[in-house]
């Protein structure tokens, strides 16, 4: 019956994709529900248990806004549009969550509404478990908007929603670094973008404007309440984060739980890396020459290098637990984006089949498993390489549709646990 019922999803128009949504709604509620009857969930969501971890700086910062604490964490490592919002329409953290899940499905549906892809590999990508904090009060959601705005813009070339985008997001999230050689790259490297080059610069200033005029704000509202002129890079030494040559194994906190996600974001950012390294390659040989990765757009070209520069950011700007490199947060800080979907989108959909693209992927795919050692934990190490197989399955077995909808069941289950876990004060991000 559901593959069946799913199977009238089959390509996304905008009814399709917001059907699409609607169905994941309920079988993530139907899931839920399942998993309490039976004893496996114990705990529902309450203004205490979902303040946890981040959410109590977010919370900090709206009910008092910036505080400066010497020597120790403080919530000046935070950016001030979310709080802000929250306090501007004073709810509880309940309430505040569930705001967060409507912004995330509404930008979900505006990011996808005309891309035609198989329901099911949405729906795949709407059950990863770390989409759990799309429905936390976190800022996960609100940046999830301007990225899909950002995107909007390049789609449609559109230096409006370029600006609106870029400045919400750098509102947001301390993200700068990464936009700011995104930008100039996206637009002034660009082959296939025919238009003049005032054009481009034109479009290179007014985004990189928005992602300035969004840091700068950050650093005044801060420097008003607290006296500290950009402490909010300085305040980084306390969460231990700093530039460094990684230490392989690669791992993260309670890795027994958590390593398998960190691993997947992990390998998805190093395709993008070697997806930028084909991509220059096209761009230096002879333009006659059919390009080796197929159609890229500005748009999927900005999501590739923007998961590139948060892997590389992740790995390098950090600590390092005992003898490895700690990796914490990678899965929230690339997969929660509308970059990575895109990203995996395209990869799944119009990446060449050529035999050096098939054979590059699928070695990164085992690299990657050995930069963290997964296979010290071998049901993590399962969740790894199912979570790769459904792509796969689907893009060389067009047949095997029906069968994908198993591994999406599996992933609500897995997504209603972490979510759980979080509650429960575990660390997942």
């Amino acid at each position: 019956m559901l593959p069946k019922f799913c199977n009238q999803l089959r390509y996304c128009s905008a009814k399709k994709t917001l059907f699409t949504l609607g169905f994941h709604l309920f079988a993530l509620l139907t899931t839920y529900l399942v998993l309490q009857c039976f004893g496996f969930i114990s705990i529902f969501p309450n203004d205490n248990n979902l303040l946890g971890w981040d959410a109590t700086w977010y919370l900090s910062l709206k009910e008092s806004g910036y505080r400066f604490i010497p020597n120790k964490p403080c919530n000046l490592a935070f950016f001030p549009l979310f709080p802000f919002f929250w306090s501007l329409i004073g709810v509880g953290p309940v309430v505040i969550s569930i705001f967060n899940f409507l912004i995330f499905c509404i930008s979900f549906f505006i990011l996808l509404k005309d891309v035609k892809a198989p329901s099911i590999i949405l729906l795949l990508t709407l059950s990863m478990p770390s989409f759990i904090f799309f429905g936390l009060p976190y800022s996960e959601s609100f940046f999830f908007l301007f990225g899909t705005l950002i995107l909007t813009g390049y789609i449609r070339n559109s230096n409006r929603f370029k600006l609106l985008g870029f400045l919400g997001a750098s509102l947001t999230r301390s993200v700068s670094i990464i936009f700011i050689p995104a930008i100039i790259i996206s637009e002034l490297v660009d082959r296939n973008d025919l238009r003049p080059f005032k054009q481009k610069l034109l479009s290179v200033i007014i985004s990189i404007s928005g992602c300035l005029i969004g840091l700068f704000t950050t650093v005044i509202v801060q420097w008003i309440q607290t006296g500290k002129w950009f402490y909010l890079f300085e305040v980084q030494q306390f969460w231990q984060r700093k530039w460094i040559l990684p230490k392989f194994p690669l791992t993260t906190h309670d890795a027994a739980r958590i390593l398998g996600i960190e691993t997947v974001s992990l390998a998805i950012g190093v395709i993008a890396v070697f997806v930028c390294i084909i991509w220059c390659f096209d761009i230096v040989k002879k333009a006659n020459k059919e390009p080796m990765i197929g159609t890229l757009n500005k748009a999927v070209l900005f999501c590739m290098l923007f998961v590139s520069g948060i892997v590389v950011l992740d790995t390098f700007f950090t600590f390092n637990l005992g003898t490895s490199t700690n990796i914490w947060s990678m899965n929230r800080h690339l997969l929660c984006t509308p970059f990575a979907v895109v990203f995996l989108i395209w990869i799944f959909k119009i990446f060449n089949n050529s035999l050096l693209s098939l054979i590059g992927i699928s070695y990164v795919i085992i690299f990657c498993a050995f930069l963290t050692s997964i296979g010290k934990y071998p049901n993590l190490l399962i969740y790894y390489g199912v979570f790769f197989l459904p792509f796969v399955l689907l893009k060389f077995l067009p047949g095997s549709k029906n069968f994908l909808y198993i591994f999406y069941a599996v992933n609500l289950v897995l997504q209603m646990y972490f979510f759980q876990d979080f509650l429960n004060g575990k660390w997942i991000a």
